[in-house]
């Protein structure tokens, strides 16, 4: 009997220091280590930062689906939800504003933003570094006797396959107007102009806001984003019917999105209505569009708010110093003539610095 006893204490002595044994090995010497996570797994912390980077990356390259892409792997039942109470979270607590910028233009882009967001992406002056660094070629190229183009010759990254930049129209590669130039920006406060021109007297001239906005004057707008204004505007021809979609307000935005809001001829949004864009495939046919100078072009239906956007990338930059104009032109599709806003795309080296464009309804 004593000695049944000792086998049985001996095997729970061994087991016992089996067991302590596995445990020390296990947690402590050869650890078990996790590889290619599924994002749905992660800790609720770590989700949080996924969510960051998607929305970093998507600040980079203005990729939407591919961010919707990153974003579905997590699984959520709504996640531009989730996206969006991280940036209110974000913004609530004052963190980092490039990090805050970005998610909440992603919220944007994803349809969830809020007025709150909204108003602080219009107000913030970021002063951070570019979201991208010019490679020493890139430099290289950018020298003041470039001849320029409408394409940008110093686009840092190739766009992705989705977003494959088209050559630009024989109107594009052209040397640019040689119009007398409109005189600098006044260092007074500035004054509306005088109507626009264009076969439908009686429109009103487009209100030119800066980021914070101010009230600004043609030459202003030149002197910063480069571009004159009888290349910017191009002015629907004749009003048949007696409507015109004129452009009412051009704005600008620090945001990878170009915008553009339509209104009805009381200012109220217009939803449902299609709005071209040209830039990056795919395409669809546009006949004399943006007043015959653009073939072909992108179009997006405005939401609820009247509001048709447009995912920059990099080779939306341009580089005004440097005499370039940006790529990007935008036009109402409604079956009423519309006038068009070219030379659009943001300042190299900026926070996606860019013109956002709104359209209203007029009748003479």
């Amino acid at each position: 009997m004593n000695a049944w006893k000792a086998v049985v204490t001996l095997l729970l002595v061994g087991v016992a220091l089996g067991v302590g044994v596995g445990f020390l090995i296990g947690w402590g010497i050869w650890p078990v280590e996790f590889y290619d996570t599924d994002p749905v797994d992660l800790k609720e912390e770590h989700k949080e930062e996924y969510v960051v980077l998607v929305s970093a990356s998507y600040a980079l390259n203005g990729d939407l689906d591919q961010a919707k892409d990153r974003l579905a792997k997590l699984e959520e039942e709504d996640i531009a939800q989730v996206v969006a109470d991280l940036a209110q979270r974000y913004l609530e607590r004052g963190e980092d504003s490039t990090v805050t910028h970005n998610l909440v233009m992603l919220a944007d882009a994803l349809g969830s933003s809020t007025e709150a967001m909204l108003a602080y992406v219009a107000t913030a002056t970021p002063t951070l570094a570019p979201t991208f660094t010019p490679t020493a070629t890139e430099t290289a190229t950018r020298t003041p006797t470039e001849t320029p183009t409408a394409v940008p010759t110093s686009t840092p990254v190739p766009p992705t396959p989705t977003h494959t930049p088209r050559p630009p129209t024989p109107t594009l590669t052209s040397v640019p107007p040689t119009n007398t130039p409109e005189p600098p920006a006044s260092t007074n406060t500035p004054t509306a102009t005088s109507g626009p021109a264009g076969g439908c007297p009686g429109r009103p001239d487009p209100v030119i806001l800066d980021i914070d906005r101010n009230r600004r004057d043609w030459g202003w707008l030149q002197s910063h984003f480069g571009v004159p204004r009888s290349y910017l505007m191009a002015y629907a021809s004749d009003c048949p019917g007696g409507v015109v979609y004129s452009v009412v307000e051009l704005a600008q935005y620090t945001d990878v999105t170009l915008r553009a809001t339509v209104q009805d001829r009381y200012g109220a949004p217009k939803p449902g209505v299609q709005v071209a864009f040209f830039g990056f495939e795919p395409y669809v046919d546009t006949p004399g569009g943006c007043c015959g100078r653009k073939p072909l072009a992108h179009v997006e239906v405005t939401n609820e708010r009247g509001e048709a956007t447009y995912s920059m990338g990099p080779g939306s930059a341009y580089w005004p110093d440097q005499g370039q104009k940006g790529y990007h032109a935008v036009w109402v599709m409604d079956g009423i003539a519309s006038d068009c806003v070219d030379g659009l795309g943001w300042i190299g080296l900026t926070f996606h610095e860019h013109l956002n464009v709104t359209f209203r309804e007029i009748s003479q």
